[in-house]
């Protein structure tokens, strides 16, 4: 699938969210590609040391930390519930827009 690439942190609760996941391929190897996986989504493989990913293959948001650095905070919720809907629609939101995380497992 790629390389972990980093973290997204919640930048309220400062906990992790997403994994940043480079997934370059092919010809194209040298451009960086990176997407994000749910944290939950998400385990370390301690036998072979890599982290895995239990989950479907879903519609992947393109992730660029130079632009996400650039967002206003709305435009980074905004930017949150697009990947929700892609990857989670599970979770849910409150009435005022904020996500519902505490529908995960």
């Amino acid at each position: 699938m790629g390389r972990l690439n980093g973290i997204v942190v919640d930048r309220q609760e400062n906990r992790p969210m997403y994994l940043a996941i480079d997934g370059r391929h092919g010809a194209d190897e040298r451009t960086q590609h990176l997407f994000l996986v749910p944290v939950g989504d998400a385990w370390f493989d301690d036998t072979a040391r890599v982290v895995r990913i239990d989950a479907p293959r879903r519609e992947r948001i393109r992730f660029d930390p130079d632009e996400f650095d650039r967002m206003t905070a709305a435009q980074a919720d905004e930017y949150e519930r697009r990947v929700l809907a892609a990857c989670c629609p599970e979770v849910g939101f409150y009435r005022d827009g904020q996500p519902h995380y505490a529908r995960l497992e």
